[in-house]
């Protein structure tokens, strides 16, 4: 039985369940956290555009961005996208 479930809504729809999907179930909460993160990442680098700021590529993931979650975790998508717009775009 798995404890974790990776479901993904769409920031574009921000509190609508209805376009909210389901990615996997796992035994283990970093291995559930490892594909959230995988998936920030991937949203970021489609949305990111040359000369974006990091405030900038933050606020256009906020705004469009898949927003990953998982049951029974303290993960936040958005707290580790902020985190990861400063080391895409300063490094």
């Amino acid at each position: 039985m798995s404890k974790y479930t990776l479901y993904i809504d769409d920031n574009f729809h921000y509190m609508d369940e209805e376009p909210r999907s389901s990615r996997g179930d796992y035994e283990c909460e970093d291995e559930a956290t490892r594909a959230a993160k995988r998936i920030v990442d991937g949203s970021l680098r489609d949305l990111y555009r040359s000369g974006m700021t990091p405030q900038e590529l933050l606020a256009c993931y906020k705004a469009f961005g898949e927003e990953p979650w998982v049951t029974g975790s303290q993960f936040s998508a958005w707290v580790y996208a902020e985190q990861q717009c400063w080391e895409l775009i300063v490094g």
